[in-house]
């Protein structure tokens, strides 16, 4: 046989030590057959290079046959090498199974940590996710926005010039906008289901549901007649209202319904996901202009907000430009003055508000409370991996490499967060009740907290973050131990030990002013929600209990029979056994969608601005001011309206503002061209918010212009069940078909108008209780495991004639010295930190004297509680058997 001559290039087989050289086996296989093939053609008696020629044209295209192999070959390693993975895979995770089950306190502990770190973290995201990422459930949601100052037109003023932008001027400008529509929310009383109930209902104009993008599931939504003044009355039903009230009967579609004893026509039901805007029960319908006819769902104004969709070609400040230059020219502003901002505003920031920072807040309070988690958790596995030493070396003797090693621990690890994680979105699920409220109710209306794809692939991706920041470290440190140490049992004491030593001290100290931090922030938010809920309200809110109610125009047409019906039910709730005071009023304190109607008031005989105020007038039966526990110094408002002697109670800030220094009692001031006598005033009732200054308020008895929409009130001595009975009852015997809504204790409105500040407020100080009893653990665990390292030490002590005693000052110092370490770090970055809580706190400081002395108080004594446990642990070492330990 000839001499090989297309033999592969010998640094070929250097390829080798990284695995199978794929190219270079078919390079040899395809040479050895050639070389087979030519050999035999020297046989038959060819010449070395004929043979060699016909061996090539015998074989054929080599270089496609070797492009077929390699593929083959490659595929059939990938697969080889696969396999192989997952088997060790495999191997690595039925071991570590079999070690966290061997060690079920340790797995536990760890899972708990990360369930309430990751738990947290998710619960919060998914608040995020719904605020600033999840898409809106409109076609190019990014396209639509709300325009403010922009007017309808109303019957009784149409015709008259305009000081602001109108709706139609929107729906002309195409350039700018491709539509427009406008909504306002309100109530109404439904009737025609399975039960009356107080319905949430949407007045909408032309085009609203084609500026959104979204059609009816069943039936269709309102056609363009149906929006003129006369034409059929029609309503949309939502999804919610459809299955609760009809139980889904798709045949709902040919009924009717009622609304405040006013019949309405089905005509569509909307899809599950639509529940724009403050996912109403029901959409009507608004012709424009609008009249008197649709307030009764409103408190004597038309709340109307403007959503449009903006044209292909604008932009969101294109269009503010456009409204502000609009707005100019029909208010004549000048030019110079300062434009008006955010005139178009993007709907997902219109509808999140002003919560964009109470949002970002709870998201840094539960990634403090990740971080600290995770600092616990390497601690744990520190201090597991050095107890472990002796199995690690046995496996590096055995032939074990580093890279195997490593990876086990890093299995082990990943199989704690994966289940971490898995427990993290029970947690997670649980606070989702309390997390919404984090949002304002009408961007949680389209964009609900629940628990999605999105959610859980955040919780995994954060328990994959986790498995690299807590395990990395661990898993190197044991894959460098010193083998000869380890094998001797050694393992807890020498350099290494030392070294992992420090870092669980670090990572305790790092606890501990993380939690620190925490607190501080919780404490801070605290005294200032304590702080708001201290604010005079100017009512007794115990044993007083509330409901609203609204009279339907058609069955209560006039005022004096709205009058005749307050009166009766008053008169019922006051001969009812231990009822103290009843009344009613047209609008409660703190009640949401308004405090009345604000206007220009001012003495009698008084012609300039200066003498003049702006007051809310409400209107209320007598006994209202001792019901709410209101002081009242004067007459009480009369029980029936006197047209030749018309009157007034105004509140302490009206007085102070119409006549500085005097009594107003006797005198007369106006508003409008109606005159009236000041008979009382009353202390000032925060109407509108705690954290907002008493505005100045007057109040004209109900017999004279009683509204629709009222809320009555009772004080008694019952609970709160009883005094709701009696509220219910004393309705039903004047009227049995009127339904009452929002039955609640005066504490309970009070406590609304706070909701969102108090959800806040709960979420960070849990969070900052969590973070306290992980810090605690962190210091305990530290301890205990120098406690078991130093046991060999402490005996030698002992054995030398220190006492108890100094073997505990020892420990307690150790314990001690982390505490005021992670103390020290924690206050300064608390006080850096806290000013980003000025804008969220209400009559509290960021550097509060009393937050940071008392929080560091407590963290202090609760490090001390952790340090005592191992500390008298070991002065019960016997010094006997410590010195027999190897």
């Amino acid at each position: 046989m000839s001499e090989r001559r297309d033999s592969a290039p010998a640094w070929r087989r250097y390829l080798r030590f990284w695995g199978p050289d794929v190219h270079g086996d078919i390079d040899d296989e395809l040479q050895y057959h050639l070389d087979m093939r030519a050999a035999d053609f020297e046989r038959r008696g060819l010449s070395p290079d004929a043979a060699r020629e016909a061996a090539r044209a015998a074989f054929g295209d080599v270089n496609a046959l070797r492009r077929t192999l390699a593929r083959h070959d490659a595929g059939r390693l990938r697969i080889e090498r696969s396999t192989l993975m997952l088997h060790g895979f495999a191997h690595d995770l039925r071991y570590a199974w079999r070690q966290l089950r061997a060690a079920p306190r340790f797995t536990l502990g760890v899972v708990a940590v990360l369930a309430l770190g990751i738990g947290a973290n998710t619960a919060v995201f998914s608040a995020m996710d719904a605020a600033f990422f999840r898409p809106l459930p409109f076609p190019h949601a990014d396209r639509l926005a709300v325009v403010r100052d922009v007017d309808l037109p109303f019957a009784a003023s149409a015709g008259g010039p305009s000081a602001a932008p109108m709706l139609a001027d929107l729906q002309r400008d195409t350039a700018t906008f491709s539509s427009a529509a406008a909504y306002a929310v309100g109530a109404l009383n439904l009737a025609g289901g399975s039960e009356p109930v107080r319905a949430t209902i949407a007045y909408v104009t032309r085009d609203f549901f084609n500026t959104l993008g979204r059609r009816a599931l069943v039936g269709r939504t309102p056609t363009a007649s149906e929006f003129e003044r006369g034409a059929t009355r029609v309503v949309v039903l939502s999804y919610d209202t459809w299955r609760r009230q009809f139980d889904g009967d798709e045949q709902v579609l040919n009924r009717d319904v009622t609304l405040n004893d006013v019949r309405y026509h089905v005509i569509g039901i909307m899809p599950r996901d639509f529940r724009f805007p403050s996912a109403p029960d029901v959409w009507i319908p608004l012709a424009l202009p609008f009249g008197f006819d649709v307030m009764e769902a409103f408190h004597n104004y038309l709340p109307s907000v403007v959503v449009a969709r903006l044209a292909p070609a604008s932009s969101v400040a294109q269009a503010t430009a456009h409204m502000d230059e609009l707005r100019r020219r029909l208010r004549k502003i000048r030019p110079d003055d300062t434009p008006r901002n955010e005139l178009v505003r993007p709907l997902r920031p219109a509808l999140l508000g002003d919560r964009r920072t109470a949002l970002l807040i709870v998201m840094s309070a539960a990634g403090l409370l990740l971080l600290i988690g995770c600092a616990n958790v390497a601690n744990l596995l520190l201090a597991r991996t050095t107890m472990r030493q002796r199995e690690l070396a046995t496996r590096f003797v055995l032939g074990a490499t580093r890279g195997r090693v490593v990876r086990q621990l890093l299995v082990e690890t990943a199989l704690l967060a994966v289940i971490g994680a898995a427990a993290a979105v029970i947690v997670a699920a649980g606070a989702l009740h309390a997390i919404g409220a984090l949002l304002p109710p009408s961007l949680e209306a389209v964009a609900p907290v629940t628990v999605n794809g999105r959610m859980l692939a955040f919780a995994l991706l954060v328990a994959i973050v986790t498995t690299f920041a807590v395990g990395v470290w661990p898993a190197l440190g044991a894959s460098r131990a010193d083998l000869g140490q380890a094998m001797k049992g050694a393992g807890g004491r020498g350099a290494t030990a030392h070294g992992v030593a420090r870092a669980r001290a670090a990572f305790v100290v790092a606890e501990i002013a993380l939690a620190l931090v925490l607190l501080v922030g919780a404490g801070l938010m605290g005294q200032s929600l304590r702080a708001l809920l201290s604010v005079d309200t100017g009512l007794r809110t115990e044993h007083l209990a509330t409901a609203r109610l609204v009279l339907p125009r058609v069955k209560y047409p006039g005022a004096a029979a709205r009058s005749s019906f307050f009166r009766a039910v008053v008169g019922r709730l006051r001969s009812m056994p231990g009822v103290t005071a009843a009344a009613a009023v047209n609008t409660l304190p703190l009640e949401k969608g308004g405090s009345g109607i604000a206007l220009r008031v001012a003495p009698e005989g008084a012609h300039d601005e200066a003498h003049a105020a702006f007051g809310t007038y409400l209107i209320a039966t007598p006994g209202y001011f001792a019901a709410v526990g209101a002081r009242l110094r004067g007459s009480d408002l009369p029980e029936f309206a006197d047209s030749t002697h018309r009157v007034v109670i105004i509140n302490e800030s009206l007085a102070r503002a119409l006549w500085p220094g005097r009594d107003p009692l006797g005198l007369r001031l106006r508003f409008g061209d109606d005159y009236r006598t000041v008979i009382g005033v009353v202390s000032d009732i925060r109407n509108a918010r705690l954290d907002a200054p008493a505005t100045e308020q007057l109040y004209l008895p109900m017999a004279e212009q009683p509204q629709e929409y009222g809320a009555l009130v009772v004080r008694g001595d019952g609970d709160d069940a009883q005094l709701a009975s009696m509220l219910r009852f004393a309705v039903a015997a004047v009227d049995r078909t009127q339904p009452l809504y929002a039955l609640q204790t005066m504490e309970r409105v009070v406590s609304e108008s706070v909701a969102p500040r108090r959800a806040n407020t709960l979420l960070v100080g849990a969070f900052g209780l969590v973070a306290l009893l992980l810090a605690a653990v962190g210091v305990y665990a530290v301890l205990s495991y120098s406690v078991e390292r130093r046991t060999r030490e402490i005996g030698i002590r002992m054995a030398l004639g220190a006492g108890q005693g100094d073997v505990l000052s020892a420990m307690l110092r150790e314990g001690a010295r982390l505490t005021a370490l992670g103390l020290l770090i924690g206050s300064f970055a608390a006080f850096i930190l806290s000013r980003a809580l000025s804008s969220v706190l209400y009559d509290t400081s960021p550097h509060d004297a009393r937050v940071f002395l008392v929080a560091p108080l407590i963290l202090a004594v609760l490090a001390l509680a952790a340090t005592m446990v191992p500390a008298l642990r070991a002065t019960r070492v016997d010094a006997v058997t410590a010195l027999r330990t190897d």
